[in-house]
């Protein structure tokens, strides 16, 4: 055995792998090599006749950022939003669900047609993509319109048939789906038809649909299928992807996988007008606004001017009088002047009060740029500016985050503060132009003195034309005005472009037969190896006697086979047993060790349950027994205690009565057993407190007792792994035998054990290998025929256990 330091638990857990062992072991799973073969030969085969043939659909498009091409009017008049976004940004608006769910509405593919499979053959190896429904898209002779249908009916397939020129069928294809009526003159059964005629709405138990005819035909035999709207934009979007077609470059290349290249194609080029669109709508949402801002103003002044007109003319008849005095031409001319400048100041707060109104009610979609209703003031346009292009960064942003979200929450802060500034300014400019309405009203009245001298006619012919000539003015700037939004708004063109349209590969991009069968070859190889490799590393358990005993700090002082029959006293029952010459082998080994004393108490214990200790003491006790010596054997294990079973002793009495002071005399819990020499104290009733009564003193007091009865005292204790019990014994003993299941336990069990090599209070402490296979274990070869083995090996399991220990 190897003599080691207090070993570290990684350092066991590192052992390196023995190769030689780790290919063994693995050819002799060739049968797995085989079995794994043929089930990944046999999906592989399977899946790729199965497999739908893909194409793959490109396309390009270019994406505007900063420090290109700048649009004039857009810097002239900040009539259109510029934007400026990341290109990682645009490629997430794209793929967004609001825009692949418009591209599908307008490419209308809520019902998709099919082919019905053209074989049904029930010979899974001839299963092919014939029995798969083939989508006709196009080519279909006839379009489905629907009203309504049931959600339940969606994404399953019905199968629809000609009856004649006129009329056909519907059936569902498989089961008829649980759905609520829609018409309740139909009944519903099983794969139920029924016969609709062609361009009339038709009324089913699962849906309202038309049908209408685009080729004339007498018979056909199709499939169609309606569609989920989140299904749909679920396989759309995982099949699209885009990247940047170089490094650094803004050209985004757009590429979709389907099994239909022209709908792809469809998709792809409907997709990217989209965007297109949406990009084009927002820079035109503003000049929309104005223009109907306008639009709204001139409908109210031109109503006004043609009453105003009438007036004027009726006035003029009545009056006959056509002309103005010199002087009343000077003060129309004053007053004309005057008016127009104060329906010019009330276009403006007209404008400032919708303004405000706006902004307080976070309709950023209706505002209308400050500069084309006359406000030049370029600190109120600005803030209008940035406002709008910090709303729209928001919108950008929740496509893909949620308000919650920490850099929405900061945007938020950025236009509550210029919203703040901008209603500020808004309030301030207001206050101005009341001001200036105030003069204006104040000049104009003061003017109106020179007026009131005019004749009586004449005033009243001022007061009409003036009227007249002020709204005519102010229908004229907002004419120019509304001129200036149409003009600004035409000159609005696409950043972004479309580089190449989308153009489908000629060859198909799936499946690949080498795909599905190299991957099953890996697969074959792979699995077998992985299990191997974790039987041999994680849940590797320790079988081979010799590698165990090079792990332990401790002497191994005797190993035990697997053992025969049924029975737990081997010596008894079967005395020429394997077993029972390993228990002599041990009870040999044991008396080399054992101090020359009267008597000499040995300790039996283990790291985790079930690793035959209580078996072990039990053997080893009838072993000393045998030799014509008085054995003790003390059941210490107050928890699961064995001994008594083992031994066939009653356990109404027993230690715990003696160590709760229950009971004063030790020799009424001493019993005899059938063995001769062997006697037994078993655990006794169960206590509530098993480790203070093992703790307590009396244990010593009692085996002070026993030296002076019997020759050899074992003591059977619990595990030492999963109760501490044990620890208080060692102290009392003269040598500790640690029981160790092979191929049961594992390198957590060998630090266990070697940790107590470090203990300075247990005085001598033994491993003893427990169910040892019979082909590590000392005479297991050829030669060893000495012994009696006690078992039927003529049964064909006893003869394949035999066989796969041999192998091993």
């Amino acid at each position: 055995m190897n003599n080691k330091s207090e070993s570290d638990p990684l350092l066991l857990s590192s052992q390196k792998i023995d190769f030689s062992v780790f290919f063994k072991r693995l050819g002799k799973k060739w049968p797995l090599f085989l079995l794994t073969g043929i089930i990944c030969l046999f999906i592989a085969h399977t899946s790729y006749k199965s497999t739908v043939t893909t194409y793959e659909i490109n396309s390009k498009l270019f994406i505007y950022t900063e420090g290109q091409s700048i649009n004039f009017f857009e810097k002239l008049q900040n009539v259109t939003n510029s934007q400026n976004v990341l290109l990682d940004n645009e490629v997430v608006i794209i793929k967004s669900n609001p825009v692949i769910k418009s591209t599908l509405e307008v490419l209308d593919l809520k019902v998709g047609y099919y082919v019905p499979p053209e074989t049904t053959s029930k010979n899974f190896w001839s299963f092919n993509k014939s029995n798969l429904p083939i989508e006709i898209y196009e080519d279909a002779p006839f379009e489905i319109e629907l009203k309504e249908n049931d959600k339940s009916i969606e994404e399953k397939f019905f199968r629809i048939s000609w009856v004649d020129s006129l009329s056909y069928s519907v059936r569902f294809v498989g089961d008829e789906p649980t759905t609520s009526m829609f018409n309740s003159n139909q009944d519903e059964g099983s794969g139920k038809s029924y016969v609709c005629k062609f361009n009339e709405w038709c009324g089913l138990p699962f849906l309202t649909l038309r049908t209408r005819l685009l080729e004339a035909k007498n018979d056909g035999n199709f499939l169609f299928k309606i569609r989920n709207e989140e299904s749909l934009i679920s396989e759309f979007s995982g099949n699209l992807a885009i990247y940047p077609a170089t490094t650094g470059g803004s050209i985004l290349d757009i590429r979709l996988i389907t099994n239909n290249p022209a709908k792809g194609e469809d998709f792809l080029n409907q997709l990217m007008n989209n965007y297109l669109f949406i990009e084009l709508d927002d820079k035109n949402s503003i000049a929309t606004n104005t223009i109907n801002f306008i639009s709204n103003q001139i409908q109210n002044v031109s109503d006004t001017l043609g009453v105003i007109e009438n007036e004027l003319q009726n006035f003029r008849a009545a009056n006959q009088t056509t002309n103005i005095s010199s002087e009343g031409e000077v003060i129309f001319g004053r007053l004309q002047s005057m008016g127009e400048e104060l329906a010019k100041e009330k276009i403006k707060k007209e404008y400032l009060l919708s303004l405000d109104r706006y902004l307080r009610n976070n309709d950023f979609d209706n505002i209308v740029v400050p500069s084309l209703v006359g406000i030049t003031d370029p600190t109120i346009n600005s803030l209008i500016d940035e406002l709008i292009n910090l709303q729209n960064e928001k919108s950008n942003q929740l496509v893909t985050l949620t308000d919650s979200s920490p850099i929405v929450i900061e945007q938020q802060k950025r236009i509550v503060i210029s919203k703040k500034n901008t209603l500020e300014l808004v309030k301030s400019a207001i206050s101005n132009i009341d001001i200036s309405i105030d003069d204006l009203n104040y000049r104009i009245s003061e003017i109106s003195k020179d007026f009131r001298k005019l004749p009586f006619t004449e005033q009243n012919l001022i007061k009409i034309e003036r009227e007249f000539t002020l709204n005519e003015g102010i229908y004229n700037f907002l004419l120019q005005k509304r001129a200036e939004a149409a003009i600004s708004k035409a000159s609005n063109i696409n950043n972004n472009k479309i580089i190449e349209q989308a153009k489908a590969n000629a060859l198909p991009i799936g499946p690949r037969k080498l795909n599905f069968y190299g991957y099953a070859i890996i697969i074959t190889f792979l699995l077998p190896v992985i299990i191997t490799f974790l039987q041999e590393t994680v849940f590797k358990k320790l079988v081979d006697p010799s590698e165990i005993e090079k792990l332990l700090n401790i002497p191994v002082i005797g190993s035990i086979p697997v053992a025969e029959g049924k029975t737990n006293v081997q010596l008894v029952d079967y005395p020429n047993s394997k077993v029972a010459e390993s228990f002599r082998l041990l009870r040999t080994n044991l008396n080399f060790i054992l101090p020359n004393s009267e008597s000499t108490v040995l300790l039996v214990s283990s790291v985790l349950p079930a690793e035959g200790k209580s078996f072990t003491s039990v053997n080893l006790a009838t072993a000393f027994a045998l030799t014509e010596l008085k054995v003790l054997i003390i059941d210490c294990d107050l928890r699961k205690p064995k001994v008594s079973d083992y031994l066939g002793v009653d356990n109404t009495a027993g230690l715990s009565n003696y160590l709760s002071r229950r009971v004063d005399d030790e020799s009424t819990i001493v019993k005899a057993t059938s063995i001769p020499g062997l006697s037994c104290i078993t655990s006794g009733p169960y206590p509530p407190n098993p480790s203070e009564l093992i703790a307590n003193k009396e244990i010593i007091k009692l085996l002070i007792k026993m030296k002076d009865q019997f020759d050899i005292i074992i003591l059977d204790t619990p595990p030492l792994g999963i109760v501490s019990d044990s620890m208080s014994l060692f102290p009392l003993v003269d040598v500790s035998l640690l029981a160790f299941k092979c191929g049961y336990n594992n390198h957590k069990g060998i630090v266990e054990l070697n940790k107590l090599k470090s203990n300075d209070f247990i005085k001598k402490v033994y491993c003893i290998l427990n169910g040892v296979d019979s082909h590590y274990h000392i005479g297991s070869n050829k030669n060893y025929g000495y012994y009696e083995v006690y078992k039927d090996n003529k049964g064909l399991v006893n003869r394949v256990k035999n066989y796969l220990r041999s192998s091993k």
